[in-house]
């Protein structure tokens, strides 16, 4: 650390933060979201860096929204991925599947995991179609309903809705 004075170190405090992310990705994405929230309790934003840690300070408040924004796309994917199996499904039967492991193996080969959980992604049928959900950030199964059903829209679902009704579209 002595080498290049305090940049130097800074840099290298920047190198172990990036092994650390890396490390816990490789884990499970529990483990990354655990390390997202040390790394903002660390590294809060809204706090200006000192001089001599300004690598580490900036990365460290920019990857746990870094982190959240993947997975949160990683689920999004997941779920669009489900609902074309559904869709699948429902054009070779007529109806959709009562559950998701109708579809295993013949439409999905397994279903999918979420990210933001320690079990796959959720199914839902309802009245005019079905869901297709991640339990999203918080963790907490909030049943499918997405930031427009819920008053603090950070608490919400990941939601891939499909619904069909027999009114006809209006431009």
């Amino acid at each position: 650390y002595t080498h290049g004075g305090h940049q130097t170190a800074d840099q290298l405090h920047y190198l172990e933060l990036r092994s650390a992310a890396i490390a816990s990705a490789e884990t499970s994405s529990t483990a990354l979201l655990k390390f997202a929230a040390e790394t903002e309790r660390k590294y809060p934003k809204d706090t200006k860096p000192a001089w001599d840690h300004i690598y580490t300070h900036n990365f460290g408040s920019i990857l746990p929204w870094l982190i959240r924004n993947t997975l949160s796309k990683q689920a999004q994917c997941r779920l669009a991925r489900v609902a074309v199996a559904v869709e699948s499904y429902r054009n070779r039967h007529g109806k959709l599947p009562n559950q998701m492991n109708d579809l295993v193996p013949a439409y999905v080969d397994k279903i999918p995991d979420d990210p933001f959980s320690t079990s796959g992604v959720l199914y839902q049928r309802t009245a005019e179609g079905y869901r297709i959900y991640s339990v999203g950030e918080d963790g907490v199964d909030d049943g499918g309903k997405d930031h427009t059903e819920r008053k603090k829209p950070l608490t919400s679902d990941l939601v891939f809705k499909v619904e069909r009704t027999n009114k006809p579209r209006t431009k």
